[in-house]
């Protein structure tokens, strides 16, 4: 038997301690204490999931965000990092704005009106955004959406067909599949990245 899904990330945020969907240490946490998981959350993920405001403005805030930390550092799953602010910024995007209920299709999340208008607005006219969206979402799936490994066409079609991710960009992470291996060799799997490629591939070489 499969293990039931995990609860969405605002559950977790209101019932657990030091858990993010994609790992990041709350400011009232004990970095101390961590989960059976071992992961921590990001203080600015919760920070990004309470901004207001129009899409532009809650993509400005979450760029800022990130580029107010003068030593480029961020914490995922628990390890901090170093740089990779498209990453960070992508990262805030989804466990943050996004707060994507693991029990329903990610790809209807996406096409949502308000996550639909904010993801436009940040990652449109951002190449490098872009490539790391793809990645962390690949990122995402194998961490806590593992059905959507097997449904990711959908959720590149969302994201082709809104402007949101450039044919190319999607072209390129479909054929590197050590994609996600170079941003966190913890997070990569070959069996995962094989999988959601698959399911990727009749949109990649038909749908677009």
């Amino acid at each position: 038997r499969r293990p039931p899904p995990r609860p969405s990330f605002q559950r977790r945020a209101a019932g657990r301690r030091g858990r993010g969907a994609g790992g990041m240490p709350r400011e009232e946490d004990d970095e101390e204490e961590s989960d059976s998981d071992g992961d921590g959350d990001d203080p600015r993920v919760f920070q990004a999931m309470m901004l207001q405001g129009n899409p532009e403005q809650i993509a400005a805030e979450v760029r800022k965000l990130i580029d107010d930390n003068d030593k480029g550092e961020w914490v995922f799953d628990g390890a901090l990092q170093s740089g990779k602010a498209s990453h960070a910024m992508a990262h805030l995007m989804i466990d943050g704005r996004g707060n994507f209920d693991e029990a329903k299709a990610l790809a209807e999340q996406l096409e949502a009106e308000k996550p639909l208008a904010e993801f436009k607005a940040f990652f449109q006219e951002d190449d490098a955004a872009q490539e790391a969206l793809l990645v962390m979402l690949e990122c995402a799936c194998s961490m806590h959406y593992e059905k959507e490994l097997d449904q990711f066409g959908d959720v590149l079609k969302v994201l082709f067909e809104h402007d949101i991710v450039a044919q190319e960009k999607i072209e390129a992470w479909f054929h590197d599949e050590l994609a996600l291996a170079k941003f966190s060799p913890k997070h990569y799997t070959q069996d995962n990245a094989l999988q959601i490629r698959e399911s990727s591939k009749e949109f990649v070489m038909h749908g677009m």
